[in-house]
């Protein structure tokens, strides 16, 4: 919508084909890291555990989202094993039903859906980080809101410092 003119700004991981398109905040809205989850009692759980970067999950069925940046970065379609569902939300929901062997994306959200779908007992979340990305406000270099980005790189530090972002993270679990 914001690539067409329909809004104004989207809050994601600036990807170089987003940055042609749109400037960001200095100042992330929000670090994540990308971890992986898989259902519970997965035959080969010990192998997932062992993880510990992309390349161990060329032999799993990875469930993941059309739109997913850093899942067509790190694990592109012909090298992986990669199912698309529209959203994150679906892909969780595939993998407690055991459709996929893994869903790799970022903790807060995933734990998010998981609770909103009361998928705790068919998830679990393996402890291994593949990476960290940030979340930018990303706002179209067509918009006339463009000016905003350093005084929102200013409140966004400010909120951070005042525990505003753990008092956030906090709903999500």
């Amino acid at each position: 919508m914001v690539f067409n003119g329909q809004a104004d700004a989207f809050i994601s991981v600036p990807t170089d084909a987003r940055l042609q398109h749109v400037s960001i905040s200095d100042t992330p809205v929000f670090v994540g890291p990308i971890n992986l989850f898989t259902y519970r009692h997965h035959p080969d759980l010990d192998v997932l555990m062992r993880v510990s970067d992309t390349e161990g999950l060329r032999a799993f069925q990875i469930l993941d989202y059309i739109g997913n940046g850093w899942g067509e970065a790190n694990l592109p379609q012909n090298q992986y094993t990669r199912s698309l569902t529209p959203n994150i939300s679906n892909a969780l929901q595939m993998l407690a039903k055991k459709r996929g062997d893994v869903v790799v994306t970022d903790k807060v959200v995933a734990r998010y859906f998981i609770a909103k779908h009361q998928l705790q007992d068919a998830i679990i979340e393996i402890p291994t980080t593949l990476d960290i990305v940030s979340f930018s406000l990303c706002i179209s270099n067509q918009s006339p809101h463009l000016g905003i980005l350093a005084a929102f790189s200013k409140k966004i530090t400010q909120f951070r410092q005042q525990g505003g972002e753990q008092s956030v993270l906090e709903k999500y679990r």
